[in-house]
C-alpha cells in the first residue's frame, strides 16, 4: 500500500488495484482486459467486480493472487474517512467467492493492534 494515490479514495483504490494486476499480468505474457476510470468514478466495488468476472476467465490454469503490503494502511485511510470500511467486504467476497483469487494481506501490526475492524 506504497501508492498513496490509491488509498485516496474507493475508486482510486480499486482503479489501482486493477491497473497494477493488468501491468503485471502482461508482464507474465497474460494479456488482460483493459478498463475505463470512468467506471470506478461512478460504482467502484461494481467496477472492479465486472472487471474480474472478464478478467479470471482469462487466466487459464493460473490463479490471480493479490499482494496487499503494509495492510495497516487500509485501516489508516478508512479511520481518515477517505476508504469506506465496504472494502473489506469487497475483498472478502473476493476470497469467498473465486476459485481463481487469492488475497495475501501483509503488515507490521499484530491483529490486536489493528483496531475494532480487523477482522472484517
Amino acid at each position: 500500500m506504497q501508492d498513496q494515490a490509491a488509498l485516496a479514495s474507493g475508486d482510486d483504490f480499486c482503479y489501482g488495484l486493477v491497473r497494477a494486476t493488468i501491468r503485471d499480468a502482461g508482464l507474465q505474457g497474460l494479456h488482460l482486459p483493459a478498463t475505463q476510470r470512468d467506471a470506478f468514478l461512478r460504482n467502484p466495488y461494481a467496477a472492479l467486480q465486472d472487471w474480474l468476472d472478464g478478467a479470471l476467465p482469462r487466466l487459464g490454469s493460473r490463479r490471480l493472487l493479490i499482494c496487499l503490503d503494509e495492510v495497516e494502511k487500509l485501516g489508516a485511510a478508512i479511520a481518515a474517512g477517505k476508504l469506506e470500511l465496504a472494502i473489506f467486504d469487497q475483498l472478502r467476497e473476493l476470497i469467498q467467492h473465486s476459485e481463481l483469487a487469492f488475497l495475501f494481506c501483509g503488515g507490521v501490526q499484530h491483529f490486536s493492534e489493528l483496531g475494532p475492524n480487523w477482522s472484517s
